[in-house]
């Protein structure tokens, strides 16, 4: 039995008060979700099959319902969703299945003209309306979808580099092949930022210590993306050094401080996903301890972190991504963060993923430099007790209080002072004194503001 989530939504029947408006509004949450979702008609709240009196009044419901639905799928919605919804009328429960719109925010229709009031959006196994604020972001995503297809305003466009890549693979520039340009018509947006032309910006800045205080070198760089995407790729190479390690074995042990392809897919990440839209630039920031990569806008289709980390993708700039895709810069699967994760399973600090509608950042943390902070407590290098050793040393020297307080931020690095003295039945003010404690000691560090930052575990 089917359970009511974020996809599926029960429905007994079509409540024929207010045209069917309640019905009408699950439809359109789920065409302005990320991932589309079934309503399953004719089912109780609890999962369970609706009993009708006779095979008689089945068979008309069912078939009253179908003709309903076909009639709002060509009339009752705008923008129009005409291939989004798949009614089963055969299965027993009915089966309507919508598929996410690119064109949202989708309402359904009171009259003439746009219905604010007819926007509705997925929150868990319910809907809601949207706000006005909400309706404007899917206003604006809808727009950075269909930007890159949009006629550049400079036509005047040189592809000299992108030429070389293609040639380096054996493959000639062909602008129609690239979908920057149809016959006979001019170069789209995606082609603009292809070419030398291109009016973005890469900037890499390397700092002196874990502060924004000290610059020690910082680049620009400009044209193709192509190229700004090399050029920034052998800068990271040289700026992210490698440890060599005595092991007492024939060879020694090279540990880089970070991980090659996390890098390499939190950077191509921004040139894949971030909204063009925004004049930000890309910018990448190197610490001692860490590196921030900053991509410009949020997720694509108003995609949730949650949603992102359990695989679920949608499709901004398709056209330079499947450029870049035949240039060999990616393989266009759509699994970057979960390689990113992978590359750091069973290290301490894991990367970190900060998103809001203007911005997605990512956090990647230099092994090397805490390694060099475990190795004052006798730690070793390797990677399988890193772990272990950590928190041996760790609940060693905290205990109580603060001991359960730090297990709270592994597990929740969101968690609040309330809820923690709420989970560990201890008074704020005790709460708060044992944080103190831990950030004297150097364990924790808060990272934004005590309202919408969170906590970071500094070992």
């Amino acid at each position: 039995m089917h359970i009511e989530n974020d996809y599926i939504e029960y429905k007994s029947h079509i409540d024929d008060k207010a045209s069917g408006r309640d019905f009408k509004a699950e439809i359109v949450s789920f065409l302005n979700s990320s991932t589309g979702g079934t309503i399953l008609l004719g089912t109780n709240d609890d999962g369970s099959s609706v009993i009708f009196s006779s095979e008689t009044e089945k068979r008309t419901s069912y078939q009253e319902w179908e003709e309903k639905l076909a009639n709002w799928i060509t009339n009752a919605f705008s923008p129009e969703v005409l291939g989004l919804i798949f009614v089963d009328s055969t299965s027993e429960p009915m089966v309507v299945r919508i598929s996410a719109g690119v064109n949202k925010p989708y309402y359904f229709k009171e009259g003439e003209g746009f219905n604010p009031k007819g926007v509705y959006i997925r929150v868990g196994s319910t809907k809601r309306r949207a706000s006005d604020i909400e309706i404007k972001r899917m206003m604006v995503a809808s727009v950075a979808h269909l930007w890159e297809q949009q006629q550049a305003a400079n036509q005047a466009l040189d592809f000299s580099y992108v030429t070389r890549q293609l040639a380096s693979l054996g493959r000639e520039f062909d602008a129609f092949g690239l979908d920057i340009q149809k016959p006979d018509e001019p170069y789209n947006n995606a082609g603009l930022l292809l070419s030398e032309q291109n009016p973005t910006v890469t900037k890499v800045a390397v700092f002196e210590g874990i502060k924004v205080d000290t610059f020690l070198d910082k680049k620009q760089y400009t044209g193709s993306i192509a190229e700004q995407i090399d050029k920034t790729m052998d800068y990271m190479k040289l700026v992210i050094r490698e440890r060599n390690i005595i092991t007492g074995d024939a060879q020694r042990t090279v540990l880089p401080d970070y991980p090659a392809k996390p890098v390499r897919e939190a950077i191509l990440n921004c040139f894949c996903h971030r909204d063009w839209t925004m004049l930000s630039d890309i910018l990448i920031w190197v610490f001692d301890d860490r590196v921030e990569v900053f991509s410009p806008g949020g997720p694509p289709e108003g995609l949730t972190l949650d949603q992102i980390m359990r695989g679920a993708h949608a499709k901004r700039n398709q056209i330079l991504v499947n450029a870049l895709d035949k240039m060999g810069y990616i393989e266009n699967y759509n699994s970057g963060i979960r390689r990113i994760l992978s590359d750091y399973e069973g290290f301490p600090l894991q990367p970190e993923f900060d998103v809001s509608d203007a911005l997605f950042k990512v956090t990647l943390y230099n092994k090397n430099f805490y390694y060099d902070s475990l190795k004052s407590c006798g730690m070793s290098h390797d990677n399988a007790t890193v772990n272990a050793t950590v928190n041996a040393t760790v609940n060693a020297t905290v205990k109580g209080t603060a001991a359960a307080i730090l297990d709270l931020i592994r597990r929740d690095r969101n968690v609040t002072l309330d809820e923690m003295a709420e989970i560990t039945l201890k008074h704020r003010a005790t709460i708060a004194r044992n944080i103190n404690v831990l950030k004297e000691k150097g364990l924790i560090q808060r990272i934004g503001s005590d309202k919408d930052g969170y906590w970071r575990i500094r070992w």
